[in-house]
């Protein structure tokens, strides 16, 4: 059987890096270009699980003509992409997943890949999930 051939965009990655990360209640500011490829590359092993070959179409002047397109909401800050205003996360899944073909969609919501992706962010920004405490120091009382 013949390998399908993909190619994604820096677009693709990043929007639907931020989605993944967004639905499970991460909100980053900044995806660094290393976290959008490192994404890409999962991607790209994936696929290759599923007899799919993803290319990852990625250059520099198609990652400012992206910046450029969408300046409205993201700039470049030399390490990654700043998100500079807040977009819901139904208008990204609506205007970045429909146009998708079913194959990658379906490598992109497959469940332990989302897992891996999300493990991994936390982990390098040291997020955690649990419940923090808040220590609170009352200042009515007299010091002694």
């Amino acid at each position: 059987m013949e390998n399908k051939t993909y190619f994604l965009s820096i677009a693709d990655l990043y929007f639907n890096l931020l989605i993944t990360l967004k639905e499970d209640g991460i909100n980053p500011k900044i995806l660094t270009y290393k976290e959008i490829n490192d994404y890409g590359k999962k991607l790209v092993e994936l696929g290759r699980t599923k007899n799919l070959e993803v290319i990852l179409s990625l250059c520099r002047d198609k990652t400012w003509s992206f910046i450029n397109h969408y300046s409205y909401m993201l700039e470049d800050c030399n390490t990654g992409i700043k998100l500079i205003q807040d977009v819901k996360i139904e208008e990204l899944i609506n205007d970045n997943r429909g146009y998708l073909p079913l194959d990658i969609l379906l490598l992109i919501l497959d469940k332990n890949f989302k897992k891996e992706v999300i493990d991994g962010f936390r982990k390098e920004h040291r997020i955690d999930d649990r419940p923090f405490t808040r220590l609170f120091i009352r200042t009515d009382e007299k010091q002694y």
